[in-house]
C-alpha cells in the first residue's frame, strides 16, 4: 500500500497518529503516539507486507512523539513475529524517550539487538 492509497484508509488513520508505508522500501514510519488505539495499525501494516511475502521490515522511530506499554508490547510481538519466519524486525533511529520507554522496559538489546 502506497501513502497515497493509506490517506484514503481510515482503518490505518487515528487522530494524533499516521503510518506512512514504504512498501519497495519495506518501511513504515509511524507519526505520533504509538498506543493502545493505534499499536493494532502498526502490527497490520507488518502483516500485510508479510503477506506480500516481505522479509526484513524497518519501522523509523523517529516521528513518534509517544509510546506507552501497549506500543512497546506492540513493538515486541512483531519482532517475535518476524523471527518467528527467520526474518528482523529493524527499529531505527528511536529518539529518547522511546529509548527510555525500551530500557525502562528492559528490552533496549531484545528490540535494538545493542
Amino acid at each position: 500500500m502506497n501513502p497515497a492509497q493509506l490517506d484514503r484508509d481510515p482503518a490505518r488513520q487515528f487522530p494524533g497518529f499516521r503510518l506512512d508505508v514504504d512498501d519497495r522500501a519495506r518501511l513504515l514510519v509511524p507519526v505520533g503516539e504509538l498506543d493502545a488505539a493505534t499499536a493494532p495499525l502498526l502490527s497490520d501494516a507488518v502483516d500485510d507486507l508479510q503477506a506480500e511475502r516481505v522479509d526484513d521490515v524497518t519501522v523509523e522511530l523517529g516521528r513518534l512523539t509517544f509510546i506507552c506499554a501497549a506500543g512497546l508490547n506492540s513493538l515486541l510481538a512483531i519482532s517475535r513475529r518476524q523471527r518467528g519466519v527467520g526474518h528482523r524486525l529493524v527499529l531505527r533511529n528511536p529518539p529518547a524517550h522511546v529509548l527510555r520507554v525500551f530500557r525502562l522496559g528492559g528490552v533496549n538489546d531484545l528490540l535494538l539487538g545493542a
